[in-house]
């Protein structure tokens, strides 16, 4: 199992990304793609440690409430409140993409 400090910087890894080096070739869609992907990326860093472990553990390596909540070692209902807060910052954070 990863660590917290492992999962909490992997915004920083190839593991949320590809490792795309010269997006000058890249076809127009795909470029777009990779900047919609920078964004989120971006974004995801933004939020506290707190919001960002419970997001990516629910959302990327699929964990349960209950599951993250013995992670972080937290109630269940601090973990649902965590990934609300999270998901509604989000939301916030790419409200440009979202209105494009």
């Amino acid at each position: 199992m990863q660590s917290i400090h492992d999962i909490l910087s992997m915004d920083s890894e190839h593991n949320l990304q590809n490792e795309l080096t010269d997006h000058a070739s890249l076809p127009d869609q795909e470029l777009l793609n990779v900047e919609i992907h920078d964004k989120i990326k971006e974004a995801i860093g933004r939020l506290s440690p707190e919001h960002r472990l419970v997001f990516i553990l629910t959302e990327y390596h699929g964990l349960s409430y209950q599951e993250v909540a013995n992670i972080a070692q937290c109630p269940v209902g601090t973990v649902a409140s965590r990934k609300n807060t999270a998901v509604k910052q989000l939301k916030h954070y790419l409200e440009p993409l979202i209105n494009m």
